[in-house]
Order: C-alpha cells, then structure tokens, then sequence
C-alpha cells in the first residue's frame, strides 16, 4: 500500500477534535491531579499522549501516585485496558483513591462490566470509553459515561523521514487475552517476532513508535502497537484479542477503521 502520511495526519487531527468535550471537562476542574495509568509501553504511549494534551491545553494539574493523594483535589486517572477480568487495577486504584478525593474522571479506556461494577457505588465518578461499546456498556450500569478516542492519538507523531522502514514485525501477546486466530503465511514469515509492549512501562513515553518506525508491514494483537504502526504509516494488522475480550475489536471498530493503512484480521 501507497501510504499518504498527510492523510493519516489529517485523521488523528480529526479524532483530537473529538476530544474536545472531555478537554473541556477537564478545564472545568481547576486544578486536578492527575495518576497515570500504570502497565506496559503500551500504556506509555497513551502517558505520553494524555501529558501531551494536558500541556498544550494549559490545564491546571500535577501528576501523582496512588500512594500520595491530596484530600479534596479532584483525580483525573489515566486511560487504559485495566478493566477487564485479566487486568482490574483500574478498578481498584479508583476505588482506593475515590474516598480521598472530591470526584475521579477515567480518561478513555476500554471497560467490561464485572469491573465496573466494583466502582458503581462510587459518587462523583464520571467515565470516558475509548470505543462505544464501553460506553454502552457503562450506561446499562447507569453510569455516567462518554465517548472520547484514546488518548495515544495526542501523542508527539513520528517524523516522516524517519518512517517507513523495510520488514514485516510480528508483535503478539502471550497471554489469556492474545488472539487465538491462526497467524497468516505472511505472519508466519516475518523477519522480526517480538512482543514490543512487554519491553517498556508506562513511563516509555514513545518507544513504540521508534521501534514500528524500523518496519513497513506490522501484525499484532497488542492494541498500542496497532496504533504507533498505524500513526507511523505502517501496513497494519490488528487480530481481535482472545478470552472474548472486545477491546480490540472494538477500538478498530470506533477509530482504526478510519484509517486505510490498518486491517482487522478474521472480523466476526
């Protein structure tokens, strides 16, 4: 595939705007403190991303720790996959902050509703999916819930002279979420197997894109390594995630489609 990376940037440029109601959510705090969302690179990207957001905006914020919050300062935590049966910590930071704190936003994140029904308890709590299934899933909870991209996309964007790279990488999971689709023969043939995400944390800022900035073609099921591949110019290819997770999916669903350079393989 021919990649147009004014194209691709003319789309993130258009998924920011769709940021714009929760950025406006959160100028109406003041100052709030901000808890990233802890993990992988993955998450770093998403870190890089939302610090990004919050510096060109002039919010009023400082960033801390689970462990050192101020009473009565409302708490914006960071968005994530930490909602699902494999990986709760989102539920149980937010629980855990919740009681210091005068109210918690979530920044976009992907939700199953076992999770949130750890927190429906919890007053002053408003919610921000990263797909509309989240959101869905969130409003038949009766919580309060919006629509907002992953906050990734705010992330500083690779320079095009530095992209577009020769290989095919192959980055999947080893997990109980991994997909459970039959790599292709092309897979099978890449000239790198590595699972990028599991080499970084959440403090890696923009590894990702460095490390899929030295390919052309990118198969995996890590949902960040989808999107650093796809904001590069990258051929991409996102398999669905197994467990009957619909992270994946529906993210592709929500934003990634928009993209041409990337490919759901084996849609249901």
């Amino acid at each position: 595939m021919i990649i147009n990376h004014m194209q691709i940037r003319r789309m993130i440029a258009e998924l920011r705007l769709e940021c714009l109601p929760l950025l406006e959510h959160l100028k109406a705090l003041g100052h709030f403190q901000w808890i990233p969302n802890p993990g992988n690179a993955g998450d770093g990207l998403i870190t890089a991303g939302t610090r990004m957001l919050f510096e060109q905006s002039g919010l009023d914020y400082h960033q801390t720790s689970r462990f050192c919050v101020e009473p009565g300062i409302p708490i914006v935590y960071g968005g994530g996959g930490g909602w699902c049966k494999a990986f709760d910590i989102g539920a149980v930071i937010v629980s855990e902050v919740a009681n210091k704190a005068g109210s918690v936003i979530v920044l976009p994140s992907t939700f199953e509703a076992e999770r949130l029904q750890q927190i429906a308890h919890l007053p002053h709590l408003y919610l921000y999916g990263r797909d509309h299934h989240s959101v869905k899933i969130a409003t038949q909870l009766n919580l309060e819930c919006s629509y907002a991209p992953d906050l990734a996309f705010f992330c500083p964007l690779p320079v095009i002279p530095q992209c577009g790279g020769k290989g095919t990488l192959a980055a999947f999971r080893k997990d109980v979420i991994g997909t459970t689709h039959a790599p292709s023969v092309k897979t099978l043939q890449a000239d790198t197997w590595v699972d990028l995400s599991r080499k970084g944390d959440h403090n890696s800022r923009d590894r990702l894109l460095t490390k899929v900035c030295q390919y052309d073609c990118v198969h995996t099921d890590r949902l960040h390594v989808a999107i650093a591949a796809t904001i590069s110019g990258c051929d991409t290819y996102i398999y669905p995630n197994g467990d009957r997770y619909h992270k994946n999916l529906e993210l592709y669903r929500s934003t990634l489609s928009k993209f041409r350079n990337c490919q759901l393989v084996n849609p249901e």
